[in-house]
């Protein structure tokens, strides 16, 4: 018996993964009802990925995004230009702090994304 995972087999748990998470945020955005029931987001990682996803989330009406985070100057911008009522960081810990953030998208790079999901 082996414990090593089948590239196969862990690309279908990440599909499965990404698209159970989208419906999730997907339902958790249709059920919001009134302007002060608005899903605050802060987004970590704000890269082509980053920025494609904030998007999307902003063609929700009661959807806002507070926060940005990116390491890296030239992206930051970029989301910022999408978002420009949100705050800039370039240390996710930030966002992870504030307590008017309801959910947090993580589209930062593979070598990143545990350590920032077991945190927030």
């Amino acid at each position: 018996m082996t414990d090593k995972i089948e590239r196969r087999e862990f690309v279908k748990w990440e599909a499965a993964s990404a698209v159970g998470a989208s419906i999730t945020l997907k339902e958790a955005l249709a059920q919001t009802a009134s302007a002060n029931d608005r899903i605050v987001l802060g987004i970590i990682g704000t890269g082509r990925q980053g920025q494609g996803n904030m998007k999307s989330m902003l063609k929700q009406m009661d959807a806002s995004v507070a926060a940005i985070c990116d390491v890296y100057a030239p992206n930051l911008e970029k989301a910022a230009a999408i978002a420009p009522n949100a705050e800039k960081y370039k240390d996710f810990r930030k966002i992870l702090d504030r307590k008017d953030i309801n959910a947090v998208v993580i589209s930062t790079p593979d070598h990143w994304h545990a350590l920032q999901t077991v945190m927030a």
